[in-house]
């Protein structure tokens, strides 16, 4: 009967030409035949249309491997030779062979295999996620052309540079390209709610001097900064999606900043990098250099011109500084031009955290020789219920090569496994863990899983199995192991040789435990210490807001005044409000005004300079909101109005530099480094408040009335009852009630304002505790690991032992000394090893030395514990065994 031909159709047209792709000569033609005539008789009939193709293109899937593995063991075509038997031993049938006899061993042992693949999964995924993070804040490059020349001009860190200064040095310099900016509040208003938005005012050639090219528009032209040129405003790409949407034609468009119509010029795309993280808008600052500029604060951007080096930079800016210092009357001191130095901003930018995030991923690196170590052991100790079948092999002439690549390739199957596990743990730890990155670390969207960080992850593996499969692997296969074989004993005994290298990886467990540790231990006494720092002021129940009333609708400072006059009645009017005060700069907040200070009964000595110190404006309600206390005089009060001679407040650090220990109540005090200073009465001496961070110690002060400087934009103190964060939203929609038309910045709770500064230490301090106790952790495991093993290998002559009259007691203590010595030795080593690791945290360390005694002294000591603790549940069931049943069994 013969068959009708079936019309074949597109996928099985497709399968058939990647099966003749795969297989070599006319074999394609004869297995295409085959599957069309089994297509046609029963697939088709018995499993339908859909079901015969599924089962047409199963058939060829499965034959790819097979095809490729022919293909690559072909040979060069010659003469035929009849009944040619099929090659084999090649190198793909040996690594077939291999990968099928690993893949049966780690099956074979699943206890073994997902305890191996748990430490693997875990070492692994933390060290990659750890590199993420490095990778996107340390490694990689500034997103600005030519990165490598870019400085940063550090007079000091708190913006001295004045915007007079900044044009002077743009101005003369020949060696570098300045471009300055400075921190701007920019209130907009008609897109929703009234938002207060942080930006910078930046010289027009900001964005050119960085080669930064915007997503949409353009960025500022040289007229956008000249007097009485139009408003014109640069949008980050964040503001850019979250106000307009991410609307194109936004740009061209007009705003409304501070009630002012503003075009829209440019857009910044995602990736590029603002000076100042928490920046959300440029504007260009005006170029005129009038009495104004010598007030607004200004940093400094260099780019090098003409092959000019960093240190001839340098000397040209302390030149023309001290020039423009000595212009306005100032004669800088040799102090000041010491202070003027100039560094990469890549430095600048990353700071301390450089060292500090260098420091984790060598930690990184510690856990993972520990997990080497772990997984080291345990293959060991399975090494040795391997010992026959490889003396078996040996003996029938299997190679040692052979064997330790065959043990190699399943350790390889082991570290990709845990690789793959680990990588996919980085990846959920890196989305997961984003909203806890401190704000302070620089660069977090750089932070991705990408190519690198893959190959890192799939590096990391394979260099984790070749450590801890390596030394079983040879260990299992060496010399006299085929000689052991004993027709008549069901075990073999543990080869000294196995011993020492157990105890070897046990030592170095333990050295790198001890680092680990002694790091967690610094950062953690370092915490404590700061957590005990007096700020000067109490913010358990404090929350600061800070309203921005528009010129438009406020012109006069009566108007304001006025305004704020309303705001505090009606915050005074909530149910739980105690107190309500108003400052310009808020403690632990960026931003300040410095100024020169100097007594007015005694006039400068050639070449002195007035004393630097931070002036604050504050509101009679400051003090008390604050709980700041008055040690002398008096608080601001209604006298203190324009009408009245200027007064001040300082602090006892400003007390102590002018006067010593003279009380300065009453005196008067200069305020300013020009040829007319302004004089101030002294009515009160305040506690030192440290504004900064907890870190940084108290400066000098001076605290100015409100009524006598009024400014616009302050921010306001309320002193609440009960939980300030339930107190934060009815604070926030009652300063709306007033107007509201004014931007309002979110309420945030002081406490946590404060916690905010020591955040990036508590990340660094909760990762390295993390680290240490999962190297403790580790370490026990392969302690008790190793001890039990030991206790398994010597049952037979622990029995004889007893039998012979030996006390449980005194073999329980000869197992444990056994025990400790290797972890007591690899203490030591690691003590001296911590030493050098630890300078790595100096920067991060607070009132406490890199090598604190007593972490170094107790450190160790809680490793020897949990190391004895480990040793004694082996030991204490080595002493117990009964030497019948011990004897019986061999």
């Amino acid at each position: 009967m013969s068959r009708q031909p079936t019309r074949v159709r597109f996928g099985q047209r497709v399968a058939g030409r990647i099966l003749r792709l795969a297989w070599p000569g006319q074999e394609a033609l004869a297995i295409l035949g085959d599957l069309d005539e089994e297509y046609a008789c029963y697939a088709l009939s018995q499993r339908g249309r859909l079901g015969a193709n599924l089962w047409y293109w199963r058939q060829v899937l499965l034959s790819l491997p097979h095809a490729l593995r022919k293909r690559l063991t072909l040979r060069p075509a010659g003469p035929p030779i009849p009944n040619r038997p099929r090659p084999r031993g090649s190198s793909m049938d040996t690594l077939l062979q291999d990968l099928r006899y690993a893949f049966r061993g780690i099956v074979q042992r699943p206890t073994l295999s997902l305890v191996i693949l748990a430490t693997l999964t875990l070492g692994i995924g933390v060290g990659t996620a750890i590199f993420s993070v490095v990778r996107g804040v340390v490694l990689e490059p500034l997103p600005y052309a030519r990165s490598g020349e870019l400085l940063r001009f550090m007079p000091d860190s708190l913006f001295p540079v004045d915007k007079h200064s900044a044009l002077y040095l743009q101005q003369h310099s020949q060696r570098v390209e300045v471009a300055a900016w400075g921190r701007s509040l920019f209130p907009l208003t008609g897109q929703g709610e009234p938002e207060d938005l942080r930006g910078l005012r930046v010289f027009s050639n900001h964005f050119s001097m960085l080669g930064a090219k915007p997503l949409l528009g353009r960025t500022f032209q040289s007229q956008d900064g000249q007097p009485g040129a139009p408003p014109v405003v640069i949008l980050s790409h964040s503001l850019w999606t979250r106000k307009f949407g991410a609307d194109p034609a936004v740009v061209g468009r007009t705003i409304l900043i501070r009630n002012v119509a503003t075009q829209v010029v440019g857009i910044m795309g995602p990736l590029h990098q603002p000076m100042e993280e928490d920046c959300l808008i440029w504007a260009p600052s005006d170029n005129a250099d009038d009495e104004g500029a010598r007030h607004i604060a200004m940093a400094v951007n260099l780019r090098l011109l003409d092959s000019a080096s960093p240190e001839q930079a340098q000397e040209e800016l302390r030149r023309l500084l001290t020039q423009s210092w000595a212009a306005d009357g100032y004669q800088a001191t040799e102090h000041d031009v010491a202070q003027m130095t100039v560094v990469p901003l890549r430095d600048w930018i990353l700071g301390d955290h450089e060292k500090r995030l260098l420091a984790l991923l060598g930690a990184v690196g510690f856990v993972l020789l520990i997990v080497c170590a772990n997984v080291a052991n345990l293959l060991l100790a399975q090494s040795g219920a391997r010992e026959r079948e490889m003396a078996v092999r040996l003996a029938l002439g299997a190679g040692r090569g052979r064997l330790v690549r065959q043990l190699l390739t399943e350790s390889g199957l082991l570290g990709l496994a845990g690789g793959a596990g680990g990588i996919l743990l980085s990846a959920w730890a890196v989305r997961a863990g984003a909203a806890y990155l401190p704000e302070q670390i620089p660069r977090t969207h750089n932070i991705a899983i990408d190519g690198w960080v893959l190959a890192f992850g799939l590096a990391v593996s394979m260099l984790c199995a070749l450590l801890f499969g390596l030394a079983p692997a040879w260990r299992s296969t060496g010399r006299g192991i085929a000689g052991r074989i004993n027709a008549g004993s069901t075990r073999l005994t543990t080869s000294a040789g196995r011993m020492r290298l157990n105890r070897f990886l046990i030592a170095a467990e333990a050295a790198l435990s001890v680092v680990l540790a002694v790091g967690a231990g610094l950062m953690l006494r370092s915490l404590w210490q700061l957590e005990q720092v007096d700020p000067g002021f109490e913010a358990g129940q404090v929350v600061t807001l800070r309203p921005a009333p528009p010129a438009s609708r406020y012109p006069q400072a009566h108007n304001f005044e006025e305004y704020f006059r309303q705001v505090d009645e009606a915050v005074l009017a909530l149910p739980g409000v105690s107190s309500i005060g108003r400052i310009l700069f808020p403690p632990m907040t960026p931003g300040g005004w410095w100024s020169g200070f100097r007594r007015a009964d005694r006039p400068l000595a050639p070449g002195e300079s007035p004393a630097s110190g931070s002036a604050r404006i504050v509101s009679p309600g400051y003090f008390p909101t604050m709980r700041i206390p008055l040690l002398r005089g008096r608080n601001f009060g209604p006298q203190d109005d324009a009408q009245s001679p200027a007064v001040a407040i300082v602090n006892q650090a400003m007390a102590k530099l002018l006067w010593g220990e003279e009380d300065p109540v009453g005196r008067e005090l200069l305020q300013g480094s020009g040829p007319e200073p302004q004089r101030l009465r002294v009515v009160g001496v305040a506690g030192d408040v440290r504004q900064s961070d907890l870190r940084t110690a108290s400066v000098p002060e001076a605290y100015f009335p409100l009524a006598q400087r009024p400014v616009r934009r302050m921010h306001l103190a309320v002193r609440v009852e009960g939980d300030p964060h339930a107190m934060a939203s009815a604070l926030g929609e009652t300063v709306r009630s007033v107007d509201p038309q004014v931007p309002l910045s979110s309420p945030r709770v002081m406490k946590e304002t404060v916690g905010a500064t020591m955040a990036d230490s508590r990340f660094l301090g909760a990762l390295l505790t993390a680290f240490g106790l999962l190297a403790l952790l580790l370490g026990a495991v392969g302690v008790y690991g190793v001890m039990s093993n030991l206790v398994t290998q010597r049952r037979q002559e622990m029995g004889i032992r007893i039998a012979l009259g030996a006390a449980s007691h005194r073999l329980l203590r000869t197992t444990i000394a056994r025990g400790l010595v290797p972890v007591a030795l690899g203490i030591i080593a690691g003590a001296a090893c911590a030493l050098a690791f630890s300078r790595l945290l100096t920067s991060a360390l607070f009132q406490i030395s890199a090598a604190d005694p007593a972490t170094f002294l107790s450190v160790p000591l809680l490793l020897l514990a949990v190391a004895a603790m480990a040793c004694y549940l082996p030991a204490r069931r080595a002493s117990r065994v009964d030497p019948i049943l011990a004897l019986r069994g061999d």
